[in-house]
């Protein structure tokens, strides 16, 4: 190309042979990273292809522009172009061209959520391909509808197109193989099919590596493996992962999906410094629908485990009707779950500050969550969507000040059945701090506490474990070090990572200062040993007072608290600040 410009009119090559030099150079530069150069070449190729009268050739050149400018971010944009080839390939005979670009046009539509209006044009680019025997633009069309069908709700259909794409694409480490193993993965994903969705990805991942398309697909592709082991519990084979795609990034920043993945995970791992950093490089303005929803997924986990829930009920309404209105039941439920948690978090400091006008306008803000949690029982077919809400209706319960287990138990029940180990762990935690506050020690919660313990020690979720070991030692359960069999068996292999690394994350709770309450000085003592798990004799053997002494103390305690337990006790106390931090840290928990 180069060259050209020094060659006589009579010595260029032909237009045709010039248009094809430049597709052939902007596919490269593609695959190469360089997408911008990719989308000049292409429009100097349409240029050209402007004065040879070839609507087909017209049409396919947008076609590529169109993927090439989805490719860099701009989905909108790109159904422009993917339109205008539609209108520029002859729609008769059927041809390998028309089938191209139609399978464009409806995979621009599936991408943009506009599952509906994608589907009937993925049906003619079938039909098309079939009739002129193209295979390959068949195997797109099919991938295109597929993931249609499995957002509509017909999960088994969408899944067998999807299928059937992969098996049209061969076994070659062909693109077309790499992007129907990547969107059948991905579905499988959304639907719950996880260990077929790993291997599948896995494979994947391993073709585009072969076929040298590491940096057009390698970041997702890490993506979706690290997506899928974090669900599985294998939080340790999900960093390496990561890694490896941030890896493929000069930038060290990934795809937004890439990003939002290892933020997720780091932030669970106690890092929440990364975590933010990476959420916060993400541009937000060019995500489909749903990478949007589980960004803001993500970002609302962060803000839970760093202790803000204000931010993460912020995030949450931001987006909450945009998933309403996308007709989504497979990636945004998590936010009707998260919106209330957060909601329960700052209810309950709310109502411990008697903070009634604050609490009411709480819940007149938080009643789009509640709206959309009833309306979706219906639309959910999978069990991680159901699990989802019933931890929602477990939530509502807390933010509504129920002390009910009842709920919980329904939630750690579904998120067996989904097969999420660190979702079931954070359930039974909850069911067993809802149990203790009901019923006081005598609440038969320590297998479930323990289960959770385990869980959470093994994927190393830092805020989740200190979280349980300090309800522990208030109800004075002893936390098991020897993991059973079952336990394995449900929370998968252990992550690790050396603690110096990450800043912890710590229980979210809102703290005030003062004493509060009409605590006397000595209360406030005894109060602390109460956090800590003492009994009375114990409480009077270190401030030398009698064991008589010290149960009156605790009764005074639990009268001016409002409060009917010593459980309930130590965390009301927590939340109004009343107890320092270092309390939740000492002693540390008995292992046996």
């Amino acid at each position: 190309m180069a060259l050209e410009e020094r060659l006589p009119p009579d010595a260029l090559p032909p237009v045709l042979e010039r248009i094809e030099t430049r597709r052939r150079a902007a596919s490269v530069a593609d695959l190469g990273g360089s997408l911008e150069r990719g989308v000049g070449l292409i429009r100097e190729a349409l240029e050209m292809a402007s004065g040879t009268a070839d609507p087909t050739l017209s049409g396919l050149l947008h076609q590529r522009l169109g993927y090439l400018t989805w490719a860099s971010g701009d989905g909108e944009a790109a159904l422009v172009e993917h339109r205008r080839a539609v209108e520029l390939v002859p729609a008769g005979p059927p041809s390998t061209e028309r089938a191209t670009v139609l399978a464009a046009l409806g995979g621009a539509l599936m991408g943009l959520g506009r599952w509906a209006e994608s589907r009937p044009i993925c049906e003619a680019a079938i039909a098309c391909a079939i009739a002129c025997a193209a295979a390959p633009e068949e195997s797109r069309a099919r991938t295109m509808l597929g993931s249609d069908l499995v957002a509509l709700g017909e999960i088994e259909a969408g899944l067998e197109e999807l299928r059937r794409a992969h098996r049209l694409a061969g076994q070659d480490p062909t693109e077309l193989f790499v992007v129907t193993g990547h969107n059948l993965a991905l579905n499988l994903l959304a639907t719950d099919r996880l260990e077929e969705g790993l291997a599948v990805a896995t494979r994947s991942r391993s073709a585009a590596h072969e076929a040298g398309l590491d940096l057009r697909h390698g970041m997702e592709l890490a993506a979706l493996v690290g997506d899928i082991l974090s669900r599985l519990g294998r939080w340790d084979e999900a960093a390496v992962a990561t890694s490896e795609g941030i890896a493929l990034d000069q930038r060290r920043l990934g795809t937004p999906y890439l990003a939002a993945v290892r933020a997720r995970l780091v932030a669970g791992l106690g890092d929440v410094g990364e975590a933010r950093r990476r959420l916060a490089a993400i541009e937000r303005d060019s995500l489909e629908p749903d990478l949007a929803a589980f960004v803001a997924i993500v970002e609302a986990e962060v803000s839970l485990v760093d202790g803000h829930p204000g931010d993460a009920l912020e995030v949450v309404l931001g987006a909450i009707d945009a998933f309403a209105a996308s007709g989504d039941v497979l990636w945004g439920v998590p936010m009707v779950a998260l919106g209330l948690r957060a909601g329960a978090e700052l209810a309950e400091s709310l109502r411990a500050d008697q903070a009634e006008a604050a609490l009411s306008d709480l819940q007149r803000r938080t009643t789009p969550l509640r709206t959309l949690a009833a309306d979706l029982p219906p639309r959910l077919v999978t069990p991680g969507a159901r699990a989802w809400l019933a931890t929602a209706a477990a939530e509502s319960g807390r933010f509504d000040g129920l002390v009910d287990p009842e709920p919980w138990t329904e939630a750690v029940a579904a998120w067996d059945v989904a097969g999420d180990p660190a979702e079931g762990a954070y359930a039974r935690f909850r069911f067993a701090e809802t149990a203790l506050r009901k019923l006081g020690v005598k609440a038969a919660v320590g297998p479930e506490l323990v289960a959770a313990w385990r869980t959470a020690t093994r994927l190393g979720a830092t805020w989740l474990r200190e979280a349980i070991e300090v309800l522990a030692r208030r109800a004075r359960i002893p936390l098991v070090a020897e993991p059973d069999a079952a336990d394995v068996a449900v929370s998968g292999a252990a992550a690790t990572r050396d603690p110096g690394e990450a800043e912890p994350g710590r229980i979210p709770v809102a703290r005030r200062s003062g004493t509060g309450h009409g605590l006397s000085a000595r209360e406030i003592e005894v109060l602390r040993l109460v956090a800590a798990g003492r009994s009375n004799g114990e409480i009077g053997d270190e401030l030398f007072i009698t064991r008589k002494t010290a149960g009156v103390h605790v009764t005074h305690i639990l009268d001016k608290l409002g409060v009917s337990n010593r459980v309930e006790a130590a965390m009301a106390a927590a939340r109004l600040g009343l107890i320092e931090p270092e309390v939740d840290r000492q002693p540390e928990p008995r292992l046996r």
